[in-house]
């Protein structure tokens, strides 16, 4: 009993809690720990930097740290962080991750505590990294940082650097093997007990020290406890050096491609002389909600095999992703409810605003997709950012697939057909229309027409300047996008493809308008009043804090105009 019970202790204690790293804490709650394993390096990096940013944030709130929390919080701690640029806001979600690692590494003693509570300074932070042997030429670029904008691929490869240096970041907040512990000390307890009932011989068979000794009188009941309680012990410490054994070997794999990953990332700088693109995962993550096709969900709801239609349909929506996008949001966020998800009633007026609805695609019909899809999940999979009976954007576009199909079923086209006509004929054409209507009034309100009489000379010099012999065409408004910096800078070519479409005042389609380096109609032709209101528009993308009255927005935008006017139309 003593050699098993000194054998247990010896298993527990061969890794030490206080630099014990627990990968499975980076997993969502329906990932496994293959998935861990399978994840690019940049994204596991992200959810590490997430996870520590969510725990200076609850810090900050007096939040206690528990292990176990809902599959909501975990969705939240892991996806705070989704790209190296903008979303490390200059160098505070640096900070805040050294600060949960410094007070880690204090087993959050008052005096690490009272350390991580003020404001760090550049030179802090620097101090911090070099403290962890930080190679100076990643510490110089903090250093040297312009506004604390550090290039992607330096801040990952810091990142990564203190995800290998400091396995305590990913420390479970309570001992995983704590229970095991807890058992074997059970099983210590119950021999003691059995162990202060008997007599010891220092010799074995020396009958001579047994004088006058009284028989043993230990309750069998109790033996048999003891004997239990070693034996769940054993159970116990097994499962737990088991599981911890396999997280170990989870962590060297992931801290190896890291490691590697960060060298690779650091020799392009060497090889180019130029940063390493990071991708953003929070783009792509968005993007991937309008571009991707349930195929599996659709075949069975539409009854009809389209594994061969997914990738070119997929490709019709990656050329409208944008588009499909803001006219997601904007329908999400017309009614009274959750302004990130698409209620029935929302949908439907949707399919109403694009003229979808038909004797084929009834309000039955669409009730019956509406639920279909909604449903199609396994409710102990479930996604617990997917609010129950609404369409998140992916079940929009999968909703809208099946609009199509219903809408345009016509054996002489195919799915993808059906889809790219229902976008540019119907979707494209018609969406937001209530959203420009409200613009049109915006723009002819009074205080926004006085804006644009006291701004006329300079706007008529622009328009006669770059509208060639006669109206301004699609080319002359990019050329005078350009010119005045506005692309990209506020801009891009599908934004200003969703200008030149909804300012048009007839409803014809706005065929061969491409983004990118293709070309464009360029019959189509802005009126100077219809200039004046794409002005408009771009002023509130240039500005497009709605709490500032559109009024002001125009009046600071078009005094920007007036001021790069006076260089640019000297030339």
């Amino acid at each position: 009993v003593d050699t098993e019970i000194l054998h247990l202790t010896n298993m527990l204690g061969a890794v030490d809690y206080a630099t014990y790293a627990d990968p499975t804490l980076l997993l969502r709650p329906r990932d496994d720990r293959l998935d861990g394993l399978k994840a690019p390096e940049d994204i596991i990096v992200l959810k590490w930097t997430s996870r520590l940013m969510h725990e200076q944030i609850q810090f900050n709130a007096k939040i206690p740290l528990t292990n176990v929390k809902p599959p909501a919080e975990i969705e939240v701690e892991l996806s705070r962080v989704q790209n190296f640029t903008g979303d490390m806001k200059g160098l505070y979600v640096l900070t805040s991750v050294l600060k949960v690692i410094y007070r880690r590494q204090h087993f959050n003693c008052d005096e690490a505590i009272a350390f991580t509570l003020g404001e760090w300074t550049v030179a802090v932070i620097a101090e911090r990294l070099r403290s962890y042997n930080c190679p100076d030429y990643l510490v110089g670029h903090i250093e040297y940082a312009t506004e604390g904008i550090v290039h992607g691929d330096i801040m990952y490869c810091i990142l990564s650097f203190l995800f290998c240096e400091c396995p305590e970041s990913l420390r479970p907040h309570h001992c995983p093997w704590q229970e095991a512990i807890a058992s074997l000390d059970d099983a210590k307890a119950a021999w003691d007990t059995i162990r202060h009932g008997w007599v010891e011989l220092q010799t074995p068979f020396d009958m001579t020290t047994l004088a006058g000794f009284t028989p043993d009188t230990t309750n069998v009941q109790a033996i048999v406890a003891a004997k239990d309680a070693l034996q769940n012990a054993v159970q116990m410490v097994q499962y737990a050096c088991a599981a911890r054994a396999t997280n170990l070997q989870i962590y060297t794999c992931i801290w190896k491609r890291i490691h590697s990953k960060a060298l690779d990332v650091l020799l392009v700088r060497v090889h180019s002389d130029l940063p390493f693109q990071m991708i953003n995962r929070r783009e792509a993550r968005e993007k991937a909600a309008y571009t991707t096709v349930d195929t599996i969900k659709l075949s069975k709801i539409l009854q009809i095999d389209i594994t061969n239609e997914s990738p070119k349909i997929e490709a019709i929506l990656s050329d409208h992703y944008e588009n499909l996008q803001r006219i997601f949001e904007y329908y999400a966020a017309s009614e009274v409810g959750d302004a990130g998800s698409m209620s029935l009633d929302e949908f439907y007026h949707f399919l109403k605003d694009c003229k979808l609805i038909s004797k084929s695609l009834s309000l039955a019909y669409v009730k019956k997709i509406f639920s279909s899809i909604n449903q199609g999940e396994d409710e102990d999979d479930s996604d617990p950012f997917n609010p129950d009976m609404e369409f998140t954007a992916n079940e929009f576009i999968q909703a809208l697939i099946c609009v199509a199909e219903r809408r345009f079923n016509t054996k002489s086209s195919s799915l993808c057909q059906r889809v790219k006509r229902c976008l540019t004929d119907f979707v494209l054409t018609n969406a937001c229309r209530a959203s420009m209507d409200l613009f049109h009034s915006e723009m002819n309100a009074p205080a926004c027409k006085a804006v644009f009489q006291n701004n006329q000379s300079t706007l008529e010099i622009i328009y006669r300047r770059y509208a060639g012999k006669s109206s301004l065409n699609v080319d002359g408004f990019m050329i005078f996008l350009q010119d005045y910096e506005f692309i990209p800078d506020s801009l891009t070519n599908s934004d200003v493809q969703n200008i030149f479409t909804k300012i048009q005042q007839n409803d014809d389609e706005t065929e061969g308008f491409t983004t990118g380096e293709g070309t464009h109609d360029s019959a189509l032709e802005l009126t100077f009043t219809e200039f004046t209101e794409a002005v408009g528009a771009v002023a509130l993308y240039d500005n497009p804090n709605m709490f500032v009255p559109i009024p002001e927005r125009l009046e600071q935008f078009l005094a920007l105009l007036n001021a790069k006017s006076a260089s640019i139309l000297n030339n």
